[in-house]
């Protein structure tokens, strides 16, 4: 099998299913939902690769692993599935009372004050979310993004899923690797 005959979108939002359903099963209070990367060599081959961390340094070792182990496989993608939490601009700046223009200033010296971690804000001003990231030589690059919520019995519930077309992931951790 080659790179042409992979059909590399329909396996970004496989593994952005796949990484749902296995965010579903853990029950919402659970948080054990383990961040993971799948890289695709050209014959289409994948390896997934567990990427438990605790801090920004462990994550970037794992990132570190992942893009060493995609430059030696010479991967036509990396696809990334991790819980994350957004921070809905609109609701912070109303919650604060301040304008929109003001949202990147003051969330960035409240967060400082706070210690760095969302998880020290107001809950009304952010959402859980699954995000899904890919990169992939020759193609654009892509985010996938579905924010849940709890629902009864500790199930998790989940919104309709952002497809980011043709976004160029900005994240410092995703380099290119060819």
């Amino acid at each position: 099998m080659t790179d042409t005959t992979l059909d590399l979108e329909k396996m970004f939002h496989d593994e952005h299913e796949r990484a749902k359903k296995s965010r579903a099963g853990d029950g919402y209070k659970d948080e054990s939902f383990l961040p993971h990367a799948i890289v695709v060599d050209p014959e289409g081959k994948i390896i997934m690769i567990a990427c438990p961390f605790n801090n920004n340094s462990e994550k970037a070792m794992a990132m570190q692993y992942i893009w060493m182990t995609a430059k030696k496989e010479k991967a036509i993608a990396v696809f990334f599935s991790s819980d994350s939490r957004q921070i809905e601009n609109k609701t912070y700046c109303a919650h604060y009372g301040i304008p929109l223009d003001a949202f990147e200033d003051h969330y960035n010296r409240t967060l400082r004050e706070l210690g760095g971690s969302f998880a020290n804000l107001p809950r009304e001003v952010w959402n859980n979310s699954l995000v899904t990231w890919a990169v992939r030589p020759g193609l654009p690059d892509g985010t996938l993004t579905t924010v849940y919520k709890e629902g009864p019995d500790d199930t998790v519930v989940f919104e309709a899923t952002v497809d980011n077309k043709d976004n160029k992931v900005n994240q410092h951790m995703m380099p290119q690797w060819w």
